[in-house]
């Protein structure tokens, strides 16, 4: 009886580990990095770069908004690379908006960032180059950026940081490595045809 009991016990135990696991794998699912097939020739691709070097996290997603055409779901969640490059296909064309990029804590921490760009929304130039007005469907990059570090706030104070426009990533670097995440969809062809341009 003790036997089948710790039998019981050790199937319980195991059950409970599993669905806690699982519960706790859902909280890192990111969308794929692969993008779906292109659904109207009339969609867009917004990308961009974000060197999260000296950032306090790891970018491994990110948010755009949605502004025109209006709709019920304007916050979408946009793909990474974890490599720093971010982006997101079949959008229609209108007014769209980077609000945020964000990922785990770097180091043995369990906490998470949502990184405002930018971390000042009162900074009008800078959310002047986070938002994109597409007029026609096409490719779309926002810019090469990068997270600094300015000072260090020891172990009782915060450290401060930084948003900046680099030259770091250009938009055929970019497209060139856009180009492993498009393989098998149309957006492959639209993708190299716009490299050629940029030679």
């Amino acid at each position: 009886m003790l036997y089948q009991q710790c039998k019981w016990t050790s199937k319980l135990f195991i059950a409970a580990f599993l669905i806690v696991a699982l519960v706790s794998c859902t909280i890192f699912i990111t969308k794929s990095q692969h993008m779906d097939e292109q659904e109207d020739k009339d969609s867009i691709l917004i990308f961009g770069y974000m060197n999260d070097k000296d950032a306090p996290f790891t970018m491994e997603w990110g948010d755009v908004k949605q502004v025109r055409p209006a709709t019920d779901e304007p916050i979408k969640d946009f793909r990474s690379n974890n490599q720093g490059l971010f982006y997101l296909e079949n959008l229609p064309t209108g007014s769209f908006e980077i609000v945020s990029v964000g990922g785990p804590e770097k180091g043995l921490s369990n906490a998470f960032y949502d990184w405002d760009m930018p971390q000042d929304r009162d900074d009008t130039a800078f959310r002047k180059r986070m938002q994109i007005k597409a007029t026609k469907p096409g490719l779309y990059f926002v810019g090469s950026y990068k997270i600094n570090k300015l000072k260090d706030g020891g172990v009782f104070g915060s450290d401060k940081y930084e948003t900046v426009m680099t030259k770091e990533v250009s938009e055929k670097k970019a497209l060139e490595t856009l180009l492993t995440y498009a393989e098998g969809t149309k957006w492959k062809a639209i993708i190299s045809k716009r490299i050629k341009q940029l030679k």
